[in-house]
């Protein structure tokens, strides 16, 4: 059986994502990062998340939000799923702390947004 989703389960499973990557990074520094091999593989997972998420999500919807560099997003999950050994744990921790928390507050924006006026 094929789940059919709309575009508030796509962006709920990015700030859920989100959230998970900065709680796991809550206190700790690069070099936790760069050295804890579970909290890595948990942080990797969790962009792959959001990169996968924001590949379902509809042109309609990324077209309205375009000061977010939704091709990117996905292109990171491409990198992080297909040249993973090419991800450098400086390029890992900009993502944490400079594109994460806005992404977050654009998501959760959309998700209000769409709760009161769905495009369906």
């Amino acid at each position: 059986m094929q789940v059919t989703r709309n575009e508030t389960a796509w962006l709920v499973d990015i700030d859920e994502n989100i959230g998970i990557a900065l709680d796991l990074m809550r206190h700790r520094t690069q070099a936790h990062l760069s050295n804890d091999v579970a909290l890595r593989y948990a942080v990797h997972q969790a962009v792959l998340i959001i990169a996968e998420a924001v590949r379902h999500l509809p042109p309609s919807v990324t077209a309205r939000y375009p000061e977010i560099a939704w091709r990117d997003i996905a292109s990171t999950g491409d990198l992080l799923c297909h040249e993973y050994f090419r991800i450098d744990p400086d390029v890992m921790w900009s993502i944490l702390r400079e594109h994460l928390p806005p992404l977050q507050k654009a998501v959760r924006k959309m998700i209000q947004e769409f709760k009161q006026s769905p495009l369906v």
